[in-house]
C-alpha cells in the first residue's frame, strides 16, 4: 500500500526519446512539454477496439504472442498479436525492439517484453509479464513484483528495490513506489536534471532517494508533485529545512517487509 501524500503518476522514459515514442507508462515528454503531460498513474481510457488480445491469457494464434504497443504513438494504450521471433531470447537476456520502444515488436519469448530500452541502440532487457490474473498477479522470481498499468495493457514483473540503498537499481533505472502493489520497483530513470524540490509529473522523474509526492512546502505543482526526500526513521536528521520532519511512509502495521524504517520528509 502506498503511503500518504504520494501521487500515483505515470512513468516516463528519458526525454531523449522522440515525441513519437511516447508511451503512457514509459513515455518521455520533451523537457518543455513535461508540465502539460501530468496525469494519474493509472489513466482511465476508452480502449475501444485497441485491445486485440489478452496479455494475461496469451490468446494469440500459434507462433504469435500478445504484446502491448502504442497505437497512437503517444501511449501504450493497446495490445496486438505479433510473430514470435524465430530465435527468441528469455527473461533477463538482452533484447532488441523494432522501430520505437513502444512498437510492441521485439525478440523476447512469449510471455516477456523488451523493457529498459536504450533509445539510441533499441536494446533493452527481456522482462517477464505477470501471470495468473490481474486479481491474483504472479511473478515467479521472488526478487520481482508485479506492476500493472493502463487497464492491464502493461503487466510487468519488475525488480524490487530498497529506496534507502545508495545504489538500489542497475544503471539507467531508479527505485520508485509501485502504485499498483506493495514496495518499490526499479523503473526507467527519467530524472535527468531534477533535484529535491523539483516539480514532477511522472513517478520516475525524481532521483534516487526522493519520490514524486504532493508537497506544498517544497513547491506548488497542481498537476503533479515535487521530488520529496525519503528518510530513515532511525536517522530523522536526514531531513532539513524547509521540511525537517521524518514521518513514516506507510501507515502503522502496513509497511512491506524490510521497509518499516522508511520515512518521508514532510510537515509533521
Amino acid at each position: 500500500m502506498i503511503g500518504p501524500d504520494v501521487r500515483r503518476l505515470r512513468l516516463a522514459v528519458p526525454a531523449s526519446l522522440p515525441m513519437t515514442a511516447q508511451a503512457t507508462l514509459v513515455a518521455p515528454p520533451e523537457p518543455d512539454a513535461a508540465s502539460d503531460s501530468g496525469a494519474m498513474f493509472i489513466v482511465p481510457m476508452d480502449m475501444g477496439n485497441a485491445i486485440q488480445c489478452d496479455p494475461w491469457t496469451q490468446d494469440c494464434p500459434a507462433g504469435e504472442k500478445c504484446t502491448a504497443w502504442a497505437s497512437n504513438g503517444t501511449g501504450w494504450d493497446a495490445t496486438k498479436c505479433v510473430p514470435i521471433d524465430p530465435n527468441p531470447v528469455g527473461p533477463g537476456e538482452p533484447c532488441i525492439v523494432q522501430g520505437s520502444a513502444v512498437s510492441g515488436m521485439d525478440n523476447c519469448v512469449k510471455g516477456a517484453m523488451c523493457f529498459f530500452v536504450d533509445s539510441q541502440t533499441n536494446e533493452g532487457t527481456c522482462v517477464p509479464l505477470c501471470t495468473c490474473s490481474e486479481s491474483n498477479p504472479v511473478c515467479n522470481d521472488t526478487s520481482t513484483t508485479c506492476l500493472i498499468s493502463n487497464e492491464s495493457v502493461l503487466n510487468l514483473c519488475l525488480p524490487l528495490c530498497d529506496p534507502l540503498n545508495e545504489m538500489p537499481c542497475a544503471d539507467g533505472s531508479l527505485c520508485a513506489p509501485n502504485p499498483t502493489g506493495d514496495g518499490f520497483v526499479c523503473v526507467i530513470d527519467a530524472s535527468s536534471g531534477n533535484v529535491p524540490g523539483s516539480p514532477c509529473d511522472f513517478a520516475n522523474a525524481c532521483p534516487n532517494g526522493t519520490i514524486c509526492a504532493f508537497n506544498d512546502v517544497l513547491c506548488n505543482n497542481p498537476s503533479g508533485g515535487c521530488c520529496t526526500p525519503l528518510c530513515d526513521l532511525d536517522t530523522p536528521s536526514a531531513c532539513s529545512d524547509p521540511i525537517p520532519s521524518c514521518t513514516p511512509f506507510y501507515p502503522p502495521g502496513q509497511a512491506p517487509d524490510c521497509l518499516d524504517d522508511l520515512g518521508l520528509c514532510s510537515a509533521p
